[in-house]
């Protein structure tokens, strides 16, 4: 269990609101099915797939505090994106490869923990209709890395 430092600021800006819109970032290591799964889904879902690569760290912020979602498969170690994604109120959905399914650094619901990229459609289906709920569930991973660094 490894625990990343997360920046102060990164964790006092998040406290201070978040006014999301239905943008789905992408790590951006995502296999290619994924990627695809993704882009199907919101063109279904009028969704804005937004691929996290090449933005300076300081645009990081706005992006995390207006997207609803952030998909990271295959999670290595506890990566610092997702984690500060999560943070500004962004539901994580991963999958149950390598440590996207260890509780210890991922505090999320198991319906959030995939098994194939088919699952994406409906994991964002149900994070967009219910998102203040699907926000809520997130909490254990907020107050986890939200408090690492007081």
């Amino acid at each position: 269990m490894l625990r990343p430092y997360i920046t102060p600021s990164i964790v006092n800006a998040a406290r201070s609101g978040h006014g999301p819109t239905n943008e789905v970032l992408l790590d951006n290591d995502n296999p290619q099915e994924v990627v695809e799964a993704t882009q199907a889904a919101c063109a279904l879902l009028k969704c804005t797939v937004i691929k996290v690569k090449g933005f300076e760290r300081k645009q990081l912020p706005a992006l995390y505090s207006r997207s609803k979602v952030v998909i990271d498969w295959c999670l290595v170690g506890s990566e610092r994106m997702p984690i500060e994604a999560a943070l500004y109120g962004t539901v994580l959905i991963t999958s149950d490869c390598k440590c996207g399914d260890d509780r210890r650094d991922f505090p999320i619901p198991a319906r959030n923990v995939l098994k194939r990229p088919h699952q994406i459609m409906g994991a964002l289906r149900r994070v967009l209709e219910d998102y203040e709920k699907e926000k809520g569930d997130m909490l254990p991973l907020r107050q986890l890395y939200g408090g690492l660094n007081h």
